[in-house]
């Protein structure tokens, strides 16, 4: 780790309080959390009359939450014997009882492994996720993969200072600043017990910020762990060149929802901060998306390139689906493109509500020739193979020793766009029937260049 990259510690240190007293939640915010976390706690543990043992996780339970989050995770713990069905039938009769009858509240039962309830309690001003696991007091013991949160909680409690607290609140803060916290597919970034992990790892803010500067990959690490394993061997296991290993479950990866392009953005991010603590290294840039169509006809027009979109509309499906099957599309069509001989300077994906928009920035956007490159004229069969496969192209000949053949072809973006979306085997399958749509520069819809333009912003915050 190179200790010498912070270039003033006081003006680091100055930014850091500000930071810190800006994202941690005032002594009112917190008072009124706790007084509505217990009137929750107490409802549900009265409808769920000792069936369950109800506790609260995630960075609520464990000091780490920002001022203004709302957000709270209460587990509904089980005995064994209880089966996965009957935990799922209890969360659901749970939330029915818990906001029958009262005004301002409502809940909405939402999938993961298994499903949970939301419950929105306007007047507590809380969202809680109300999640039903298995108590268990090891991995060995596990039913499903949300037991381990109890687990999570434990292990932070146990080796995470007060001041290790404020580290990670201001840790979350610069991160989604620079728009890589959270580890859903929107982000593809470092959660919150990733955050914690990595405070409790490098001993500080300061130490995550050098360490993740000066980081060389692969980036092996194992928080908590005294019997460590080599880096190769477990780069190996979890296929990753990223891997943090959770101190409670030596068989996952935390960070493996981590993007290489988030764990680049960390590490450049922290490189900034480090050699000039101020307000503008630490948030990335801000963009408006007022006018964002002439916005992007400027971008255009500025780099000589072409803009291509495709918007979608979408079942009523949880958003994470939504980014899941759009990215999968993003990624198809962008190979595809390159295949064709015009890969995208960047494609982008973003949605809103139910819709999801890619959107691709090519230089050329059609081709006239494809160049096929062939071996050396003294392979002498393969040679001879390779002039007879192209003895339609436009001319064959020679650079150095090795043919290549000219054909001349018509290929366009925005047909080759339309030819991978459209197909059955990507189109996502939980896109509203028919409700695909292809535009091209200034065609694209004011919607669509709006998303278009937020995601280019975030794209681009280097």
């Amino acid at each position: 780790m190179d200790s010498n990259r912070l270039k003033s510690p006081a003006k680091f240190a100055s930014l850091m309080s500000k930071v810190l007293s800006r994202v941690t939640p005032s002594e009112t915010e917190e008072v009124a959390m706790r007084a509505g976390i217990n009137t929750a706690i107490g409802r549900i543990s009265k409808i769920i009359s000792g069936r369950a043992e109800i506790v609260v996780a995630g960075s609520s339970a464990r000091g780490t939450n920002l001022s203004g989050d709302s957000d709270v995770d209460i587990f509904m713990l089980f005995d064994n014997t209880v089966s996965k069905d009957q935990m799922e039938v209890e969360v659901i009769n749970t939330a029915k009882h818990f906001v029958k009858g009262v005004k301002n509240e409502s809940y909405v039962i939402k999938y993961a492994e298994h499903p949970y309830a939301r419950l929105i309690l306007g007047d507590l001003g809380l969202n809680i996720d109300l999640v039903p696991a298995y108590k268990i007091s090891s991995t060995d013991e596990m039913g499903t993969s949300v037991d381990r949160t109890q687990l999570h909680n434990e292990f932070v409690k146990a080796n995470m200072t007060s001041s290790q607290k404020g580290d990670v609140r201001v840790l979350k803060a610069f991160l989604k600043a620079h728009s890589i916290y959270g580890a859903e597919s929107k982000t593809e970034g470092f959660s919150g017990y990733l955050c914690e992990l990595l405070v409790i790892h490098y001993g500080s803010l300061l130490g995550v910020l050098e360490g993740i500067a000066s980081a060389k990959m692969p980036l092996v690490i194992q928080p908590g762990r005294d019997a460590k394993e080599s880096a190769d061997v477990l780069v190996k296991r979890f296929g990753k060149d990223f891997v943090v290993v959770d101190p409670v479950d030596i068989g996952r990866n935390v960070a493996a929802n981590v993007s290489e392009e988030s764990l680049a953005r960390f590490s450049l991010a922290s490189r900034f901060l480090l050699d000039n603590p101020s307000e503008s290294t630490f948030y990335s840039k801000a963009n408006s998306d007022v006018n964002p169509q002439r916005k992007i006809a400027e971008i255009r027009n500025r780099l000589g390139i072409s803009v291509h979109s495709i918007t979608m509309d979408f079942k009523d499906i949880s958003p994470e689906i939504i980014w899941q099957q759009a990215k999968r599309l993003e990624r198809k069509v962008s190979v595809g493109l390159e295949s064709d001989g015009m890969a995208p300077l960047i494609s982008l994906c973003n949605i809103s509500g139910r819709k999801a928009v890619i959107c691709f920035f090519i230089e050329n956007d059609a081709r006239s020739i494809s160049i096929a490159n062939g071996p050396s004229v003294f392979m002498g069969n393969a040679a001879d193979a390779f002039i007879n496969a192209h003895s339609s192209a436009e001319f064959i000949t020679f650079k150095n020793d090795r043919l290549f053949a000219v054909h001349r072809i018509r290929k366009r973006a925005v047909e080759t766009m339309r030819k991978i979306a459209s197909s059955a085997a990507n189109r996502p399958s939980h896109m509203e029937k028919g409700r695909m749509s292809i535009h091209s520069d200034a065609k694209i819809p004011l919607e669509s260049a709006r998303l278009i333009y937020a995601a280019y912003s975030a794209k681009i915050s280097v």
